[in-house]
């Protein structure tokens, strides 16, 4: 994280302080996960459990980590009171140091920290569970969390891709469906090659630009890493593939610097609520169609209907 803007948001929140309250009240408790470089925040409301995924378990609030229990513990919320019970897990849960025995609850306050120590991974580090009641923090942590984001284009990085999409997929209407879709540039190589590198994170920028514009705000897209990126968008299945096809036609009309033009190959999958499959089946099939999609000539879009 650059030290100039974690400093802004720090100033933000003392700015806050001396000032007083502010005017603006926050709607429900927010829970901001800090799981490495990755912050991923949660409306808190009603009874939520948090833990990892794994097969039909689907947490409320999952963590994305090998070292996270499947049921780590749950929130309780009603109003602007937030209380969480541990349960028996295999590294347990820290509050101000302490562990919680199995079974026990705690009220949180505003700015009330939850640790979740990584047993077993080469560091001692933790995953950080920060919950928010007070316009002031969550200024700053939303301020913070776009910091944990892609240098380059500003995108999610794949835990907090990973995470919002399970978030999304567990909101969705039992009718609805989500489209899953991988896009990577064709010849991106040959760019760096003929043009040098920042040529190159320019093509990757006007990308990333065109994929936000496409999805909107309630999509997600996410740098999946060098020249491949992951999108997700809630429709139905015509409208998506329209969208996808539009995506393609923009990019490979846009031309960057010194007249530069790429085009795209994409492979996507549909899915809906009631299909108990994992983030990495979901991902790698969308990967396969994009696959497919290179060896049937490239600047195309295929569809994987096997999920999983």
């Amino acid at each position: 994280m650059e030290d100039k803007a974690l400093q802004k948001t720090i100033s933000f929140v003392k700015s806050a302080r001396k000032k007083g309250k502010t005017n603006q009240e926050v709607r429900l408790p927010i829970l901001f996960i800090c799981n490495q470089n990755e912050i991923v925040s949660y409306e808190l409301k009603g009874r939520q459990m948090i833990g990892r995924p794994y097969g039909m378990n689907q947490p409320a609030i999952p963590i994305l980590n090998e070292y996270v229990s499947r049921q780590h513990g749950y929130f309780e919320s009603e109003g602007k009171q937030v209380r969480y019970t541990a349960q028996k897990t295999t590294n347990g849960i820290l509050f101000k140091g302490r562990q919680l025995p199995p079974g026990t609850s705690i009220v949180l306050e505003d700015g009330d920290e939850l640790q979740i120590p990584i047993y077993g991974s080469n560091d001692t580090s933790c995953i950080l569970l920060n919950v928010v009641t007070e316009y002031e923090h969550v200024q700053f942590w939303t301020n913070l969390s776009k910091l944990s984001k892609d240098d380059l284009t500003g995108l999610l990085t794949r835990k907090g891709f990973n995470a919002r999409l399970l978030q999304k997929i567990q909101e969705m209407d039992d009718t609805s469906t989500m489209c899953v879709f991988i896009l990577d540039v064709d010849g991106f190589k040959q760019v760096n090659d003929r043009h040098g590198h920042l040529a190159g994170d320019m093509v990757l920028k006007m990308v990333s630009g065109q994929m936000e514009e496409s999805v909107g705000k309630s999509g997600l897209v996410c740098r999946w890493g060098g020249d491949e990126f992951i999108g997700a968008i809630e429709g139905r299945p015509r409208m998506m593939r329209n969208l996808m096809e539009q995506l393609r036609s923009r990019i490979a009309s846009t031309a960057v610097e010194d007249g530069i033009q790429v085009t795209v190959s994409i492979g996507y999958v549909t899915i809906r609520k009631d299909q108990a499959v994992d983030m990495d089946k979901i991902i790698e099939s969308a990967d396969r169609a994009l696959y497919r999609a290179k060896n049937e000539g490239k600047n195309r879009i295929i569809m994987n209907s096997d999920v999983g």
